[in-house]
């Protein structure tokens, strides 16, 4: 409610898809990890939260061999020690967890 009024469902929902487009909400993010990495005093722990995704038709994919050989991707997620995240990578699915927790690092220093 704004003012004691209803907002309309189709009007937040038009709102949402602007913001989407326009990677506000991407933006929001990025700042708010930023903030959060600079107020902590040093990252202790890193976790890194990986899954496969069986895909046949997406432009990233590869075979992966402990699910069949089955295409796909793999979505990993980097999580500091009060398991908030700090970066979010997809990948090929044939792409070991090992090679794509080394891009974490690349993509917190602003590098594709």
């Amino acid at each position: 409610m704004i003012n004691g009024k209803t907002i309309k469902g189709t009007t937040l929902n038009k709102k949402h898809r602007e913001y989407v487009k326009k990677g506000i909400y991407d933006e929001i993010f990025k700042e708010l990890v930023e903030k959060y990495i600079e107020g902590l005093d040093e990252m202790r722990v890193l976790h890194t939260d990986t899954t496969f995704v069986p895909n046949k038709r997406c432009k990233i994919k590869g075979k992966n061999k402990f699910y069949k050989s089955k295409n796909g991707l793999k979505i990993s997620t980097l999580l500091d020690d009060n398991r908030v995240p700090i970066c979010t990578v997809i990948k090929e699915g044939n792409k070991a967890d090992c090679d794509i927790f080394g891009e974490f690092g690349e993509n917190r220093s602003g590098k594709e």
